[in-house]
């Protein structure tokens, strides 16, 4: 049990790594989290994942939603010269946010490596690429109040990966998300349901939409629940009924073909980039889509995803002060 004067210090652990979605997630949630006398930590594992991460992810998932942001974006959003104002971006840098709010942020290379004996108010996993081993469960379960994980399907039916391709194929008539306790023993979605979102199923066959639909739903839930953390009791929450479950792994190109799915379009890519990460009628703008034209364009072209210049690396930066 957290002590009080913990309590007090409200400070919550966000443990992200390079995703797109989950970005655009904790750029809503920080100042929400602060403006209810939060403190946000961030942990964040970059684009490393660790020998427990077993998923291949799609290519056209792997380069939509996680190489357009750590090979253009990032670097674009981190480019000192333009600025944060002179973008004028509805989303910033994790550098950025953590720049801009004063935040404490680590970067890591596994999760599973770090001391996380600090004292927390609570803990929460926003669509993170690493599997925590029991032993770090147990140490931050030890020092904080809650430790949960955003997942980005409903539970106990859509245990597993990329959820919104299979509840589809499926022909669910909604679609969702759900925020549940960590498993003491690491099991994957299985812990007890603090609270879940759902939207009609949209009619478009390209899977990003789905996810970025739930994205304000997501926001809306995160926060809510931290609140409802400070009255709730543990056994206010329903344990998952496992003779529902089913854990789905990753559609292959064969499937997604057979479904008439894709995860992602020219198109959809770069209006969602940069709507998000820019402003209309600036240089930031024009500067955003000449970069992501040319990367896009090698890409859908000649099936090639361009090296990254180790922008991951080093690791070592902890904290911004201003």
């Amino acid at each position: 049990m957290v002590d009080k004067h913990i309590a007090m210090q409200k400070d919550i652990a966000l443990f992200v790594c390079y995703d797109s979605i989950g970005l655009e997630i904790i750029n809503g949630l920080i100042p929400k989290l602060i403006e209810g006398g939060f403190n946000p930590i961030l942990y964040n594992v970059g684009g490393n994942k660790n020998r427990d991460y077993v998923v291949t992810p799609l290519q056209n998932y792997a380069f939509y939603d996680e190489h357009l942001l750590r090979k253009v974006i990032l670097p674009f959003l981190d480019n000192e010269p333009l600025g944060i104002d002179s973008k004028k971006s509805l989303n910033l840098s994790y550098n950025q946010l953590a720049e801009k709010y004063n935040l404490e942020q680590h970067y890591i290379t596994d999760v599973n490596d770090f001391d996380f004996s600090k004292p927390l108010f609570g803990a929460l996993s926003i669509r993170f690429k690493q599997i925590f081993s029991p032993k770090t469960i147990s140490q931050i379960k030890e020092n904080s109040s809650f430790f949960w994980n955003l997942h980005g399907g409903l539970l106990p039916q859509y245990r597993g990966v990329l959820s919104a391709v299979w509840a589809k194929a499926n022909g669910e008539k909604f679609y969702g998300w759900a925020l549940h306790k960590i498993a003491d023993n690491g099991s994957i979605d299985t812990g007890e349901i603090i609270a879940s979102k759902s939207i009609l199923t949209l009619d478009s066959n390209i899977i990003h939409n789905s996810y970025t639909a739930m994205v304000p739903e997501s926001i809306d839930m995160l926060y809510s629940s931290v609140l409802n953390a400070e009255v709730k009791n543990e056994k206010d929450y329903a344990p998952q009924n496992h003779l529902e479950s089913h854990y789905y792994y990753s559609p292959t190109d064969d499937e997604m073909k057979n479904f008439g799915f894709t995860y992602c379009t020219p198109e959809v890519g770069f209006e969602y980039y940069t709507s998000r990460f820019s402003a209309p009628n600036t240089e930031a703008f024009s500067v955003l889509s000449h970069q992501l034209t040319e990367e896009i364009q090698q890409y859908e072209s000649h099936g090639i995803i361009s090296p990254i210049q180790s922008i991951d690396l080093p690791l070592e930066k902890t904290r911004y002060s201003l």
